[in-house]
This record gives structure tokens, C-alpha cells and sequence, in this order.
């Protein structure tokens, strides 16, 4: 399991889930309604950009080293 997906199950989704619900009912007035549908759609999402965010610098890191990156250092 990439670090993105285990630290967005772990940390950043039961942050982000207890937010929105207490943002919903304090600012907005309304209450949440989560279904088990919507749930996983949004636990994915979640998963899916922050296990990209963190293997960016990987992917980077070997393009430099093979020396298909944008850096114009020296050679």
C-alpha cells in the first residue's frame, strides 16, 4: 500500500468526513445523509489523489536521474 492511500484512509479522511458533517449541520443548517455509494465514491477520490500527490516527487526523481527531466544542471 502506497503511503497516499494509507495515511488518506487512516488520517485524512475521517478529518475530512467529520468536517463536512459538522459544517453542514453548524454553518449550513442542514443535516448529512451519507449512503454507502456515495461513501465510497468519495473514500476513492480521496485515495486516488493523494496516492498520486505522493508519488509525484518518486516519478521526478527518476526522470532527473534518467535524464528525461527539465532540469538543466550538469552533465
Amino acid at each position: 500500500m502506497s503511503w497516499g492511500w494509507g495515511r488518506t484512509y487512516s488520517y485524512i479522511a475521517p478529518v475530512t468526513l467529520h468536517f463536512f458533517v459538522i459544517f453542514n449541520k453548524e454553518v449550513l443548517g442542514v443535516e448529512s445523509i451519507f449512503t454507502f455509494q456515495n461513501y465510497i465514491s468519495f473514500i476513492t477520490s480521496m485515495m486516488l489523489v493523494f496516492g498520486l500527490a505522493f508519488q509525484t516527487p518518486i516519478a521526478i526523481f527518476f526522470l532527473n536521474k534518467s535524464r528525461f527531466g527539465f532540469s538543466s544542471g550538469p552533465r
